[in-house]
């Protein structure tokens, strides 16, 4: 968090279809950073990973698929939280050591796995911890 602002990276190659639903679930006071590319993805969260909070990331993205990088994001000592989603891949996202997954049908529709709840959680605390 950076003054007073929650940063989330989000990879994902669909997420220009979903982006208006961030628009109106998430709360004020949090950016989004997004990027549809694997290695923008990775550049993004080298030129910012002190900012950033939170990180959700698809499985496939434009460039390839994203397990090395979260194990990169992971081994850098991020002490954010990663989400991984996809709609069919989950496994290979727990395994590179996401805090949290999700298919996207969780991600807007089903309230009790819904990944806003997972992010009100984490803002909560990284506004605590600030």
């Amino acid at each position: 968090m950076k003054d007073g602002k929650v940063v989330i990276l989000v990879v994902d190659d669909s997420f220009p279809d979903w982006k208006h639903e961030w628009e109106h679930e998430l709360p004020d006071g949090v950016e989004v950073v997004s990027t549809m590319e694997l290695e923008e993805g990775r550049r993004l969260f080298q030129e910012r990973k002190n900012e950033i909070d939170i990180i959700v990331i698809d499985y496939q993205v434009i460039g390839g698929t994203t397990p090395d990088l979260i194990r990169e994001i992971k081994a850098s000592g991020f002490k954010g939280v990663v989400i991984g989603v996809s709609y069919t891949t989950i496994q290979p996202l727990i395994d590179a050591g996401c805090d949290y997954t999700c298919d996207r049908k969780c991600l807007f529709h089903d309230r009790e796995l819904n990944i806003f709840g997972h992010l009100e959680e984490e803002i909560a605390k990284a506004r605590r911890a600030e």
